[in-house]
Formats: C-alpha cells, structure tokens, sequence
C-alpha cells in the first residue's frame, strides 16, 4: 500500500508540472522517543538528510549516515558528536543496487538492529516533464525512488523479524508492529 501510494504520489507531481520534489515531500522528523534508537539515514551527506541526522542526536539516537559524499558526511558526523553520540559514517551509491546487502549488514554488525530507515536520497528536476528527455527521468526515477524501494525490500525483512521498525520516506510513512 506504502510502495503504491509512493509511486502516485511521483507520479503524479512529476506529470503535472515542473514542481520542487524536496520542497513537497519531505521526510518526517524524529519523534522525541530517540533516545537509544538505531536510525540510519540514506542522503544524509547535506539539506534535509543532515538537518534530519543532527536532531536524531540530539534525541539521543544511534544514527548511521549514508551517501556518496563522504567528506561532506564527517562535516555532518561532527555536528551529530557535538549535541549526541558519535554517528557511524557508512558510504553506499543508492544506485549501486549490489551494496545495499552489505551496507544494511554493517548496521546490523554494528548496532544488532535498526529502528528507523530514513529514505532520503533523491534529486529534483526543474525542467517541464513535456522538455525533459526520457534518460533524465529514467535516472531520476533510478536515484529517488527505484534505489529506495531496493533498499527497503532489504530492510524490512528485518523489521518484520523484529516485530518493529519505522521507514520515513518524504511523508508517507510506515510503522511494522
């Protein structure tokens, strides 16, 4: 139900005009129930993904960041250390399908669980869909929203293991009980 709200949702926005995906979706912020949570962030390397990592330690969590952009995620791990625990630096290419598996495997060497899946990666677009060429949209669709659902699909066995977790993904949003 999630994965098809989701694809109306893209869908629909990226169709209807050249609309500012981030400035419409956005993920949720953490709860104030943090504290202790393993909580790994998927596009966390700058905007919303750090802002997102920096209240998540400041709550308390245990928060794993993840991009391309390693550089720009020890920026953001050093601003995580000065208000909450040091976060795990772990860098993934969301688009490279093949290192989901072993990256999730990182978060579950390191912490034993996971509790939260922010899902934030992505790019906009800000050329009308109708002036767009079909390899732009196809990558689009690869990095926002392909990448993403590869990357749940692997998650979420352990959620249902666990009996629990929270994936956040722009603002539709999921709890397994």
């Amino acid at each position: 139900t999630i994965l098809v709200v989701i694809i109306a949702a893209l869908v629909g926005i990226f169709f209807a005009s050249d609309a500012d995906l981030p400035l419409i979706l956005l993920p949720k912020p953490p709860a104030k129930s943090s504290k202790g949570q393993v909580v790994w962030i998927v596009g966390a390397s700058s905007g919303i993904g750090a802002s997102l990592a920096i209240d998540y330690a400041r709550e308390g969590a245990n928060v794993i960041l993840s991009s391309r952009r390693i550089a720009q995620l020890e920026g953001v791990a050093e601003k995580c250390s000065q208000v909450g625990p040091k976060p795990l630096i772990l860098p993934l290419d969301v688009t490279n399908y093949g290192e989901h598996q072993s990256a999730f495997q990182k978060v579950l060497d390191t912490y034993g669980r996971i509790d939260v899946l922010v899902l934030n990666a992505g790019v906009s677009q800000r050329n009308l869909a109708a002036e767009t060429d079909f390899s732009v949209t196809e990558e689009i669709m690869k990095l926002n929203f392909f990448s993403l659902v590869a990357l749940n699909k692997i998650v979420l066995p352990t959620f249902l293991t666990q009996k629990s977790g929270k994936v956040r993904a722009f603002y539709v949003s999921g709890d397994v009980h």
